[in-house]
């Protein structure tokens, strides 16, 4: 594989070289070696490493997968693929666990990404993938496809484009005004922090967790308030692991958002009266999470939204027991505490406060040294992110998907036009489809888009799927 940009005419490239775009260029020499095919390839990612991005490219032993490994491959075909990589390539992490027991680990996500690098490079045609270590800024039509500009100003060509263009963090509300903020992604910034400083994190979801279990791991020892609207913490997966998925679980679910909920309370208030952990009334739904989004009328996904998609995630995107057991260990030893409110302008009055209205309306004062943006991840295609997403609106490449969230697709993953027409050889995976799919970011699905992706022939007649 190449760093340098040896060529500026290629088949197929693909924008973004984390887990998403490693997946696809693995699966696409992988059809190019079974065809016999030379591929002209190329990946444009701005890190020195692909197959890692902002999730997997923490070295942090404490940033662990939600998801136990027997549940990560990267290969719909080969269910125990990372399990078999980790039992062959040691992690320090694990060292107390024995083989059998790494179905059910919460492995380190340095290993993920070593493992998704590791599965690119054995590849027979690896040499052939040119990475492309720049920013892709700019996407536009061409006679024969797509023109990419990158941020340097050098134009690459393609007959098809993939975005694998991940995730961007969500700009934090409002002004924090004098008070310092630090990204929640921004390790060595975490790192720096004065261990008795009186930090506020905004936002409670899993960017929160990791940003606390850096600074737990730091030695920190200031308190620590976590503010979001709901003041809900992700929920720990059940220590019970749950048997084969009931193929019937999704089956006369009622369409709308009410009935749905209702029926999946009264499942798990079934399953605990029988000894099951409500979490796996939630895992026998896992598989049908798309169905389930598609189901729903544009009203009803918008009720979702509205009402209930913040409970939907803290008990669908839980998190492994040990490290919700830290984190209730520093809620009762005082100094973890979670409000639920909206941040307030600052006023300017008092550099150190960050105000907040709580949820009866009352308006608080935090006394605060830092702040901790984490807010997640910015799904609203209206407010482009990147330049490059702001060239798709401007270009008319590329329209918001429902209710405004990610990039709109067909149903085999290609992208909308303005004027509504599918665009051959414009690909979108991952992140960027989950104003259509909803559930898309998890490796089960994920994966299968990237095989689609990368099949030479599927992909050049159909697109993405």
């Amino acid at each position: 594989m190449s760093s340098l940009k040896m060529s500026s005419e290629y088949e197929r490239i693909v924008i973004g070289g984390g887990a998403a775009g490693a997946l696809v260029a693995l699966h696409y020499l992988s059809s190019c070696s079974a065809a016999g095919h030379e591929p002209r390839i190329a990946v444009v990612e701005p890190r020195a490493s692909l197959a890692q991005g902002a999730a997997y490219s923490t070295d942090r032993e404490e940033h662990r997968l939600n998801v136990p490994a027997g549940r990560m491959s990267a290969f719909a075909d080969r269910p125990h693929d990372f399990v078999d990589y980790l039992i062959a390539n040691p992690d320090s992490a694990l060292a107390d666990l024995h083989g059998h027991d790494l179905d059910h680990a919460y492995a380190p996500r340095r290993a993920y990404g070593a493992y998704l690098l590791a599965r690119l490079r054995e590849q027979p045609l690896f040499s052939s993938l040119q990475h492309v270590r720049d920013e892709a800024v700019a996407l536009a039509r061409s006679d024969d496809g797509f023109v990419v500009t990158l941020l340097d100003g050098t134009s690459l060509r393609a007959a098809q484009v993939v975005l694998a263009i991940g995730n961007a963090p969500r700009a934090l509300p409002i002004d924090a005004g004098e008070l310092p903020v630090v990204e929640s992604w921004d390790y060595p910034q975490l790192d720096r922090m004065s261990p008795d400083a009186r930090i506020t994190v905004i936002g409670s979801g899993l960017s929160m967790v990791d940003s606390l279990m850096t600074r737990l791991r730091a030695g920190h020892r200031g308190p620590i308030t976590v503010l979001s609207r709901h003041g809900l913490l992700p929920l720990p997966h059940a220590a019970e692991h749950l048997p084969a998925p009931l193929p019937s679980a999704a089956e006369n679910l009622p369409s709308t958002v009410l009935g749905l909920w209702r029926t999946l309370r009264r499942r798990a208030l079934q399953g605990i009266a029988q000894g099951e952990p409500w979490q796996w009334t939630v895992e026998r739904l896992r598989p049908y999470g798309q169905q389930l989004w598609q189901s729903l009328s544009a009203p009803e996904q918008a009720r979702f939204l509205r009402h209930a998609v913040r409970y939907w995630d803290i008990h669908r995107h839980r998190i492994a027991p040990e490290i919700a057991a830290e984190l209730q260990a520093m809620m009762q030893a005082g100094q973890l505490h979670v409000l639920a409110g909206r941040l307030l302008p600052s006023t300017g009055t008092d550099a150190a406060t960050l105000r907040f209205r709580a949820r009866d309306g009352a308006e608080q004062n935090l006394p605060t040294d830092v702040v901790i943006n984490a807010t997640g991840v910015e799904t609203r295609f209206e407010r482009p992110s990147s330049p490059l997403l702001a060239s798709l609106l401007a270009n008319g490449l590329a329209v918001p998907g429902p209710h405004g969230l990610g990039i709109l697709t067909d149903g085999l993953g290609r992208a909308l036009d303005a004027q509504g027409a599918p665009l051959a050889g414009l690909q979108v995976l991952g992140s960027s489809r989950i104003g259509t799919l909803w559930e898309t970011i998890a490796m089960p699905e994920l994966r299968v888009q990237a095989r689609d992706c990368g099949q030479i022939e599927a992909a050049a007649r159909t697109g993405c799927g």
